[in-house]
């Protein structure tokens, strides 16, 4: 089964990438239980409610949050197959 993946909605070229790779991806407003959400932090506003109740989440290992400013799709892609954001050493 492909994970599943909610990104913000002005990141139409990861969508698509992600797509192609065989993810299903899902703007973060209509996702639920995603395994990872993908977002932009310039400062604008990130849809989801907040942290605590924005999405329903009946995933158990819960969702890894990724930045992806500055990231290419494949570091993306292996942060959600590893589902470690950055090696600690």
């Amino acid at each position: 089964m492909s994970k599943k993946v909610a990104v913000q909605g002005n990141l139409k070229e990861i969508k698509e990438e992600l797509r192609k790779l065989g993810y299903q991806v899902n703007d973060i407003e209509q996702s639920q239980n995603p395994d990872a959400i993908v977002y932009m932090s310039t400062g604008e506003h990130i849809p989801y409610k907040d942290m605590t109740s924005g999405l329903e989440m009946d995933n158990a290992n819960g969702a890894i949050l990724i930045n992806a400013e500055g990231k290419s799709i494949d570091d993306i892609q292996r942060i959600i197959n590893s589902r470690i954001y950055s090696p600690l050493f």
